[in-house]
């Protein structure tokens, strides 16, 4: 299981569900409230530190937000801990946007941090649909934030969002809900975030949207909570090398083949086949919807080769077969 401490130094770092060591934040908090110049910590009492002031977040936020599932709480640490290292080397106020806050929870962690560091930033907060019930739940929940920056609610998809280029110095994914097309979402955050920006993803059981992150952005660092969820990190500096999203279109049955790859590589988890098996079926859906046949039958073979897999491995778990599987991969990675 994975764990968040925090040392005396003040430093933050994450034990992950390998037991691997990541540090989150590793700022001299003494130091940060001497240098008033440069870190605008104006909202602080006289105090409160940095360290002090994650952890009274992390606190408040357990009792306010009712969390049932840990991961989700340490993955909102995990954003906490990484925003407030980007906004203390900062002494002007930032524009952050939260794409997929149906919730409100990860809403009131930015709202907490963003008014600590400068009240004068600004949180865009953006979702597919709005109701007035679901508008309240979001008001409410960061109303209760000791100190919030300015907000902004918009509705839109978030693959065409016809905001301004370039806009944002941090972009937060919140995969709350599925990401319908996750390639076209990465493309759009590229282009709404501005040079040497801070983009966060939280995924969910999802390998698409954690695969798509990657591709987009191949110098990440991933902090990962389970197998499936966690989150990524990236930094839109100068000279980043990228892939070429601008040329590449939708295409589920490749993505879902380079998650089928990778646990093919893996001791064989019927949990990791499962999910996958329910990303099948929900581009499958899309394919049917699209009528894109081709795709559709690719996901169909797909499909039902991993269900031989899963059947071999009901038999003889100690010897999977994976030949069906493998020809399959091999036809279909021709094809595309």
């Amino acid at each position: 299981m994975a764990s968040i401490n925090i040392i005396k130094t003040g430093a933050i770092y994450l034990t992950d569900y390998q037991e691997n060591i990541l540090p989150l934040f590793d700022l001299d908090y003494s130091d940060c409230m001497q240098n008033k110049s440069r870190i605008p910590l104006h909202t602080m009492i006289e105090s409160e530190t940095v360290g002090s002031m994650l952890k009274n977040t992390f606190d408040q936020s357990k009792e306010l937000l009712l969390y049932t599932n840990n991961q989700e709480f340490l993955s909102h640490v995990i954003v906490d801990s990484l925003l407030s290292r980007r906004l203390a080397t900062t002494c002007a106020p930032v524009k952050t946007l939260e794409m997929g806050c149906t919730n409100g929870k990860l809403s009131y962690h930015l709202a907490q941090i963003l008014g600590k560091f400068h009240p004068d930033s600004l949180l865009t907060l953006m979702d597919r649909e709005i109701s007035n019930e679901k508008r309240s739940v979001w008001l409410d929940t960061i109303a209760a934030a000791d100190c919030t920056p300015e907000i902004n609610v918009v509705i839109s998809n978030y693959e065409q969002t016809g905001l301004a280029d370039h806009s944002f110095d941090i972009i937060v994914i919140n995969q709350v809900n599925r990401f319908l097309h996750p390639v076209s979402l990465m493309r759009e955050v590229r282009r709404l975030v501005k040079e040497n920006g801070l983009i966060l993803c939280l995924y969910n059981n999802d390998p698409l949207v954690e695969s798509s992150f990657k591709l987009a952005f191949p110098q990440y660092t991933a902090y990962a909570l389970t197998p499936f969820q966690g989150v990524l990190k990236a930094e839109l500096c100068v000279g980043c090398s990228f892939f070429d999203l601008e040329t590449q279109p939708e295409n589920p049955v490749k993505q879902l083949i380079g998650c089928v790859e990778a646990y093919r590589n893996e001791r064989f988890d019927p949990a990791s086949y499962d999910k996958i098996m329910r990303q099948i079926d929900a581009a499958l859906s899309e394919s049917i919807l699209q009528y894109r046949l081709e795709e559709k039958l690719a996901l169909l073979q797909l499909e039902e080769a991993i269900l031989s897999t899963i059947d071999s491995w009901k038999q003889t778990p100690d010897q999977v077969n994976y030949e069906a599987l493998d020809n399959v991969l091999s036809i279909l990675r021709n094809r595309i």
